[in-house]
């Protein structure tokens, strides 16, 4: 391991330390000062304990970043402390909860006494785990600086925005809905192979007008039957298909022209009106305020050949 080079090894002690007694204690007072006193210190995250997500902050093991050398400048090996407990975004029961991982570089800030004896069940203070005082082992690691750039993460802007990012997802769990709290000015960017997961019976109230643009292709599945309640639907498009058979409970108007096409009879005709290319039946009475045509003959002004002129009506139909 490197030391410190030859140019840059300067002694403690000043130009005047040894002009006077004075000088002389202060400069033995300022070196077991520094010898003895711990204050903050960079290390590596080494291991860390904290995996549960519905657990308290736990424990981790560092190793200092800067070594200790010997009176000749040479860096001295530095072990991994063990056990020290980390910081948590966290305040009562509500937490933001982001762990150290090994590698990662932080700030340890050491402690006047022994901690030892302080734990997630303390609540009244308590005496010293022993008689040491301002020891590494009594660290708390804190922040991390010198990071990698995030991959996964929540940026809080200063224009009053928030963007989250998860690549590979992003998952909310609740108990209850807060629905009498108004979600204003919302904007949901949702990248590519999204998908999301809604569990149990679930109800979805959007107050006011909105709209849904979609750049693509929908696709709706449902493992039971659709219903949808509206005052009035309106479907603008140029064409629709109906895979399956049609019910209509209601009345039905129609004025660009209707086509029903089966098999092998699935043509076209010009025009407006309804076509059918197959047979129709009804439950209840035919009506035309105009006229009904069957081959050609209308019902309402047709003639019938070889029958004589006279009071005689026609026999009966066909």
């Amino acid at each position: 391991m490197a030391g410190i080079s030859e140019d840059q090894r300067q002694g403690t002690r000043g130009g005047y330390s040894n002009t006077s007694t004075t000088n002389q204690t202060n400069f033995l007072v300022s070196q077991q000062i520094r010898k003895d006193i711990q204050t903050s210190f960079v290390a590596r995250i080494d291991s860390c304990q904290s995996t549960e997500e519905h657990a308290g902050s736990k424990t981790v093991a560092i190793t200092p970043l800067i070594s200790q050398t010997d009176t000749e400048g040479t860096a001295l090996d530095m072990v991994s402390i063990p056990d020290l407990p980390h910081t948590r975004y966290q305040h009562g029961i509500a937490a933001v909860i982001i762990d150290p991982v090994p590698g990662d570089i932080v700030l340890a800030n050491v402690n006047k006494n022994d901690i030892s004896t302080i734990n997630d069940q303390t609540k009244e203070p308590v005496n010293a785990g022993s008689f040491r005082q301002f020891s590494q082992s009594d660290a708390v690691v804190t922040d991390s600086i010198h990071t990698k750039p995030p991959e996964v993460y929540i940026v809080l802007r200063q224009d009053k925005t928030i963007k989250e990012r998860g690549p590979e997802g992003i998952r909310v769990e609740t108990d209850k809905t807060l629905d009498e709290e108004a979600l204003e000015n919302r904007v949901i960017h949702i990248g590519k192979d999204r998908q999301e997961t809604i569990g149990g019976n679930s109800t979805i109230t959007i107050n006011g007008n909105n709209s849904i643009t979609v750049n693509g292709s929908i696709t709706i599945e449902a493992g039971g039957a659709i219903t949808i309640k509206a005052p009035s639907i309106t479907f603008d498009t140029p064409q629709a298909a109906f895979t399956g058979n049609v019910t209509i409970a209601g009345g039905l108007a129609q004025g660009g022209g209707m086509r029903a096409r089966v098999g092998a009879h699935a043509g076209t005709r010009a025009g407006a009106g309804a076509v059918f290319y197959n047979e129709i039946h009804t439950m209840q009475t035919v009506t035309a305020d105009v006229d009904v045509i069957g081959g050609g003959i209308s019902l309402k002004g047709h003639t019938h050949s070889g029958v004589q002129s006279g009071p005689s009506n026609t026999g009966a139909p066909q």
